[in-house]
């Protein structure tokens, strides 16, 4: 997260401007970016690009606990995101089952990043596209294949966590997912608390789908 780190200090600036008077409050921040590369039935099918990025806020007010999710971030978002935490926090109190005001959750600093050997943006789109290419032809093994795919996806996230007693962790992670026989290159780099997996490629016959045709 180093090349980010002046727009994720200024959500942390943000936050601890904008947090409210409460025994206690975090924020945890997500990004993701995500591309998604295919051939369809031989037909190489337009990529997509996604970023993703939002927060939720954590409160406890006496023995109760409240939480709020936005995706506006800027200081009055996470302003107003907060005084619904707390009122929900100040609601729960009397029917609250665990006792939040004796919970003295942790404020550790700290940053993790997953080790990738090789970056996705380090291979061409050209290369990836012509894997696909191949991939999928090897797919249509019969007339009564009727739709086959191979695709590639990928996916970063970056996740900010902070909390009101100075705390604050960083974490940043790949995953990559392939649907198609033979993908070996790049290797797979999975991030924090969450696996990237290899799926058996698929072909539908007349209507129905099947992961058991042999390819070889």
């Amino acid at each position: 997260m180093a090349g980010d780190r002046a727009f994720w200090e200024e959500i942390e600036g943000r936050f601890r401007r904008a947090a409210p008077e409460a025994d206690f409050h975090s924020l945890r921040v997500v990004r993701t970016r995500s591309e998604n590369l295919s051939v369809r039935r031989d037909v190489v099918q337009p990529p997509s690009l996604g970023e993703n990025l939002g927060a939720m806020l954590i409160v406890h007010a006496g023995a109760g606990m409240g939480y709020a999710a936005t995706a506006d971030l800027t200081e009055a978002g996470l302003r107003r995101a907060g005084e619904e935490a707390l009122a929900w926090a100040r609601r729960s109190a009397p029917r609250s089952a665990v006792d939040h005001a004796a919970l003295r959750p942790p404020d550790a600093r700290g940053e993790c990043e997953s080790p990738c050997a090789v970056p996705w943006d380090s291979i061409p789109l050209a290369e990836k596209v012509d894997f696909l290419r191949v991939q999928c032809g090897r797919l249509k093994t019969g007339a009564r294949i009727v739709d086959w795919e191979a695709a590639l996806s990928y996916a970063e996230e970056d996740v900010l966590h902070l909390t009101s007693g100075g705390g604050g962790a960083a974490a940043r992670g790949e995953g990559r997912r392939a649907r198609a026989p033979g993908w070996r290159r790049p290797p797979r780099a999975s991030p924090p608390r969450r696996s990237s997996c290899s799926t058996p490629p698929t072909a539908r016959r007349g209507g129905w789908t099947s992961s058991s045709i042999p390819i070889r």
